[in-house]
């Protein structure tokens, strides 16, 4: 173990200076002490002496001069997932300086989510053009989590979420790359089950993974195949009980997993919505599985992921019921970082400590945090470490972990105040009417001003106050954060687009129906050219952001969105100028007659922008 690298890595990430000896040994359990100006750690794995380190600087750095921390993980595996298939693939010293922040809380797991953004030999199809991993890139991950007692686990999706891939299929044929992608297809975005040339791909794709990872386990997807044997293979076979391709299907799969030395672990999802009516993955019901299901379940890790509870007993629930299917379970939380633009901090929180404390007392093994990435990864995973002690300090502390636990670890980790980390997360927050909801503040970033389909007009005013709140805390913090002055930048240019947009909202289409021509030119003369200023200034920050932490494949997609904003935001101006000139008698589409908005806080960018689905 090189305790040296590790010391001086982990100081380096918290910028923290210390020349004292620190005597290292190995022992049961987390211990760190400080007396007489001698520092010593003992732990059992380097995740553990990491923290120590952590912990050490930690103490040290408030001033003690005495003292001794003395922790027992509850959970063997405690780690991390990033998403690297929604659009935004991580560059290398980004996953390593990621790793030293994992390490530095005592994470000992990574999994890299990739559908297809990794390099397979004969396969130039998967993750084209996507910024997928080579063999060496990953090799040097991994060697470099080793370094840093992070286990990297490999994460791929071996039945659904193969969209990307399976894009490129042709009709009936390979095509020019030799890959009979069409013939693996069930649907656009499920494998063929069934199908010998699907088993080949994915003995490729895992023997590729046995090649890079030195790693026992693997995670092999499996969730959220919702039209599973409802394409190609109901042509073929006729119609089939779906649960039934599921389980033959996941034995083929692990068999190609135990020959390259993998044992497997999948999300579980499927199991219970094939016996769902309505297909949902409720999992706090009174459940019962057949004892056949159980009999044909193969020897697989079950991996029961939710981030949209905050009641313990959902968790709790949700552990015993996935205990009927006789396998070992797993947990996968969340940090709120795949609602927009910035993580949805307080109902992120609220989740994961009911979740973590679910886990803790129903002694889970093996516990993720996961920083999905849904509809464009937009928001930086970095500003995902602010949650990520929750996981750490329930692991270490137990149940008796508090609030002041959670945010000691994390603003000493990221040099972000807890509460200000809470303030630049404000883009999604709690529903008057509905509590345990969030008003995506994405919606209306994104929403057409003439269409209105973004936010209903009782809300704008208290997204108004919301936001201007929100913007003046985000300008406090401007002035004194270094660490993440580039998010807070953000935060605060993002605030100030939510918060004239909720005006436009509650003003423009009512001002227009009264006849009232002096708000049109207002919002055609002063509103809608500052948010052409503030949606540049975003696109530029956001920019600079990205490049400094992903690839540059996929930013064109955001720089898609942002272009196409200004453009209509200035086609919105033209229209508006032209008709308080009297060159246009009606603005059609604020003729309209508004219907009650879509809720929930779930929704891609598209869907506020325009009613209409171009295919």
């Amino acid at each position: 173990m090189d305790y040296q690298f590790i010391k001086e890595t982990i100081f380096e990430t918290v910028a923290f200076a210390y020349d004292g000896e620190i005597e290292f040994y190995e022992c049961d359990g987390l211990e760190v002490t400080y007396k007489d100006g001698k520092a010593s750690i003992g732990a059992s794995e380097k995740a553990g002496i990491a923290r120590g380190c952590f912990l050490l600087a930690l103490n040290l750095s408030e001033g003690k001069t005495e003292f001794t921390v003395s922790e027992k993980a509850s959970f063997s595996t405690c780690g991390n997932m990033l998403d690297c298939s929604r659009n935004a693939v991580m560059k290398v010293p980004a996953v390593k300086k990621y790793i030293n922040c994992m390490a530095a809380l005592g994470m000992n797991a990574l999994m890299l989510y990739t559908e297809d953004t990794y390099e397979v030999p004969g396969l130039p199809r998967l993750g084209y053009m996507r910024g997928r991993y080579s063999a060496d890139e990953l090799k040097e991950i991994v060697a470099y989590g080793e370094k840093m007692g992070v286990e990297l686990i490999p994460n791929v999706q071996t039945l659904g979420h193969m969209g990307q891939y399976l894009r490129w299929s042709r009709a009936f044929a390979p095509d020019y790359t030799g890959e009979d992608i069409y013939g693996i297809t069930d649907t656009p975005t499920v494998l063929l089950c069934g199908e010998e040339k699907t088993y080949a791909f994915i003995d490729k794709v895992i023997g590729f993974c046995r090649e890079c990872f030195s790693s026992k386990r693997i995670h092999i997807g499996m969730d959220e195949a919702h039209d599973l044997g409802l394409g190609k293979y109901l042509r073929l076979h006729g119609y089939e009980e779906r649960v039934q391709i599921m389980t033959k299907h996941l034995s083929r799969v692990i068999e190609i997993c135990e020959k390259h030395g993998f044992k497997p672990m999948m999300y579980s999802d499927m199991f219970f919505r094939l016996l769902d009516a309505n297909g949902m993955y409720s999992v706090d019901g009174e459940f019962q599985f057949p004892e056949h299901l159980k009999k044909q379940i193969p020897d697989c890790d079950l991996v029961f992921w939710d981030y949209y509870h905050k009641e313990q007993s959902y968790y709790e629930k949700g552990l015993s019921n996935h205990e009927q299917l006789g396998q070992t379970v797993a947990f996968m939380g969340g940090a709120g970082t795949w609602y927009g633009h910035l993580p949805a901090h307080c109902f992120a929180y609220d989740n994961a400590v009911a979740a973590a404390r679910a886990c803790v007392n129903r002694k889970v093994d093996t516990v993720f945090c996961s920083m999905w990435g849904d509809d464009g990864n937009e928001c930086n995973a970095f500003y995902g470490l602010t949650l990520m002690s929750i996981y750490t300090e329930y692991c270490y502390k137990g149940i008796d972990c508090t609030k002041e636990d959670i945010a000691r670890a994390s603003s000493f980790l990221t040099g972000v105040k807890f509460e200000d980390a809470e303030a630049l997360s404000g883009l999604c927050y709690p529903s008057d009417s509905v509590p345990e909801n969030v008003i995506m503040g994405k919606r209306l970033l994104y929403g057409d001003v003439l269409y209105d389909l973004a936010i209903d007009r009782d809300e704008a005013p208290r997204a108004m106050k919301i936001y201007s709140t929100y913007r003046a805390k985000a300008e406090e913090i401007l002035k004194t954060q270094k660490t993440f002055r580039g998010w807070a930048e953000f935060a605060h240019t993002i605030y100030a687009i939510c918060e004239l947009k909720a005006e436009l909202a509650y003003n423009l289409r009512t001002s227009y129906q009264a006849g009232d021509k002096s708000y049109i030119e207002k919002a055609a003369k002063e509103i809608i050219p500052e948010l052409i200023v503030l949606f540049t200034k975003l696109a530029k920050v956001h920019k600079a952001e990205w490049h400094s932490t992903y690839k540059p494949f996929g930013y064109e997609n955001l720089s898609h969105r942002y272009g196409g904003v200004i453009a209509r935001l200035s086609d919105v101006e033209e229209k508006l100028l032209q008709y308080i000139n009297g060159e246009i008698s009606v603005i059609e589409e604020l003729e309209e007659k508004l219907l009650v908005n879509e809720g929930g806080f779930i929704q891609q960018a598209f869907r506020t922008m325009t009613a209409s689905n171009i295919h």
